[in-house]
């Protein structure tokens, strides 16, 4: 166990506020909460709204979750939103009732996850233009993968 930990100045932990909410453990359950209600609220409306006029769900999924808080905090701030993702968060509690098999060795590659990133931002952008466009297919594609994601928290 550590004892102390060394902090750089730009630690988000070292700032006097942000540093007191996220070493609270009731603040972060109900930012996970949060999170993750506004996730599959978001996945839902855009099954149940499929037209153009439902800016919530491509904004919410396109504009804030993906590049905001993937791209833009984890080059600044680390892997705070790690610490919220609803896939981490209930990915958890799925790992206890899982199979709890060893990962095999091809997937333990630490690129994979670059190669998801790029699979899943840049090769769709260009390949798939329109998935941005459609409520229907990006709650589709946040759909599939937040599927994808819970099998293998159930699997390993």
């Amino acid at each position: 166990m550590v004892d102390y930990i060394k902090r750089d100045n730009n630690d988000i932990y070292k700032m006097p506020i942000l540093g007191f909410l996220f070493k609270n453990k009731r603040f972060l359950l109900g930012i996970k909460i949060f999170v993750t209600l506004l996730f599959f609220y978001a996945i839902t409306y855009g099954f149940i709204n499929q037209s153009k006029e439902n800016v919530f769900t491509t904004g919410l999924f396109w504009g804030l979750f993906w590049p905001f808080f993937m791209v833009v905090t984890l080059g600044s701030m680390g892997r705070i939103f790690c610490g919220i993702c609803p896939h981490g968060f209930l990915g958890k509690y799925i790992t206890k009732f899982g199979l709890k098999k060893s990962m095999p060795k091809v997937l333990q590659n630490p690129m994979i996850g670059g190669f998801v990133l790029i699979i899943g931002w840049w090769l769709v952008y260009y390949m798939y233009p329109s998935i941005y466009k459609t409520p229907y297919a990006t709650a589709l594609f946040f759909a599939v993968l937040t599927l994808l994601s819970f099998v293998f928290f159930f699997v390993y």
